[in-house]
């Protein structure tokens, strides 16, 4: 048995659950954390749902508010600094980020 800590909607859960270990890989399942639906890092199903729908919206919010260049700049300040990090794995050179895809 371990003790496990979830983050809810409604704050923290401690708990205490049977975990079992692969006797050859070292691997570890937790039966429990299955059946209540919980993230890697402790996260309840609730909660995951509720910061889903916060990202979804947090950029129609972001514009509305007339942050949209801050927003895109930001998003360029990312790949620019994934692409100074890994440049190999842009097989195209630099990335550009362009709104939409588009």
């Amino acid at each position: 048995m371990r003790p496990a800590r979830i983050t809810t909607l409604l704050g923290p859960v401690s708990l205490t659950r049977a975990v079992y270990a692969c006797p050859h890989g070292g691997a570890s399942q937790a039966p429990l954390d299955r059946q209540l639906q919980v993230a890697v890092g402790g996260l309840s199903l609730g909660l995951q749902e509720l910061l889903a729908l916060l990202g979804a919206t947090q950029d129609s919010l972001a514009v509305h508010q007339g942050q949209a260049p801050a927003l895109l700049a930001g998003r360029q300040e990312v790949l620019d600094l994934s692409y100074a990090t890994y440049p190999e794995r842009f097989v195209r050179g630099r990335p550009i980020f362009v709104p939409n895809g588009r």
